[in-house]
């Protein structure tokens, strides 16, 4: 039996495969308590007070008194002259103004009409009305609102709270999706053929006795374990191995793909 051939040798390594996507990121831990309320701040300064208000308008004058009446003629005498016409009451003088009218002065009295001559029979004239008093003046308006105060300043900010308490770590992230396979390494190099044997047969694989596998002679292949045998692949992509019973009768099994 000619002697076995050296193994060939081995295929490269495939390169490696990409890296899995990294897994996505844990969730936010929840939020830290709230830190306590920074102390109030100092109150603001009072406003400036604001300036007086205008003085209220002069009250309105008073109205003038009332002129005093006309004194009534004084009887035709049988033969007196006719007296003469009491003088027209003075005019009463004007309300002083008051912040808010000062009841004006009652007018004076009308002086009282001069007593007609006495007729061979006249009458006396009769005394002049009272003059009515004058009206009060009207109340002065209300001075105006002063201006407001000034804003005092804003008061100093509260210290800060003290930092909340670190939240709870993130759950982790899932796991990356697995890295593609990397590409198959080449084919190691075949063998080299066994020497011819005695019996001018090539043994393909095994010792060339009972451990053979494959033994060619004469253009005819055989194999040695019956178990063994062509593997062929059918167009719809499965493998199917021929096999031969006792009688002769070729059957097929299928097989995984070698």
């Amino acid at each position: 039996t000619g002697s076995t051939g050296s193994t060939g040798s081995t295929g490269s390594t495939g390169s490696t495969g990409s890296t899995g996507s990294t897994g996505s990121t844990g969730s936010t831990g929840s939020t830290g308590s709230t830190g306590s309320t920074g102390s109030t701040g100092s109150t603001g300064s009072t406003g400036s007070t604001g300036s007086t208000g205008s003085t209220g308008s002069t009250g309105s004058t008073s109205s003038t008194g009332n002129t005093g009446s006309t004194g009534s003629t004084g009887s035709t005498g049988s033969t007196g002259s006719t007296g003469s016409t009491g003088s027209t009451g003075s005019t009463g003088s004007t309300g002083s103004t008051g912040s808010t009218g000062s009841t004006g002065k009652t007018g004076s009295t009308g002086s009282t009409g001069s007593t007609g001559s006495t007729g061979s029979t006249g009458s006396t004239g009769s005394t002049g009305s009272t003059s009515s008093t004058g009206s009060t003046g009207s109340t002065g308006s209300t001075g105006s609102t002063g201006s407001t105060g000034s804003t005092g300043s804003t008061g100093s900010t509260g210290s800060t709270g003290s930092t909340g308490s670190t939240g709870s770590t993130g759950s982790t992230g899932s796991t990356g999706s697995t890295g593609s396979t990397g590409s198959t390494g080449s084919t190691g190099s075949t063998g080299n053929t066994g020497s011819t044997g005695a019996d001018a047969s090539t043994v393909i694989s095994g010792t060339g006795s009972t451990n053979s596998i494959i033994v060619i002679k004469g253009g005819d292949i055989q194999y040695k374990d019956n178990s063994k045998g062509v593997v062929m692949k059918s167009a719809n992509g499965q493998c199917w191995k021929l096999l031969i019973d006792n009688t002769g009768k070729i059957t097929t099994q299928q097989v995984t793909c070698p």
